[in-house]
């Protein structure tokens, strides 16, 4: 159990020495509606739906991540018997992780072409 605590704080410290630090970036001006819907902005209906797809990519990968942890943890500590099933939860994972970023690659193509 000790084991299993000291490896999750190292896992828990780690990860939040990764998150970005916020910038305090200025604006350059009042950008008014007309180019923030050329632009696809946020009040164009393609911002919406490529926020969306980024909101959704990005919550399907930290769970992909998450189960990629799970499956790491299990083979660590899982013996024998466990490591097979590990392996089969790591290779999961990966496949999960190509097909989310493949997902996220045609749905933010298709996007782009309706942008222009």
């Amino acid at each position: 159990m000790k084991k299993l605590f000291v490896n999750l704080s190292a896992w828990l410290a780690g990860s939040i020495l990764l998150l970005p630090l916020p910038a305090m970036a200025q604006s350059s001006g009042d950008i008014g509606l007309g180019d923030a819907l050329q632009s696809g902005g946020i009040d164009s209906l393609t911002g919406i739906i490529d926020n969306a797809i980024q909101i959704i990519a990005g919550i399907a990968g930290a769970i992909a991540v998450g189960y990629l942890v799970y499956g790491g943890i299990t083979y660590i500590t899982g013996g024998a018997k466990g490591a097979e099933t590990a392996k089969q939860i790591i290779i999961n994972a990966i496949i999960g992780m190509v097909v989310i970023l493949l997902a996220y690659v045609i749905a933010t193509s298709v996007v782009d072409l309706f942008r222009t």
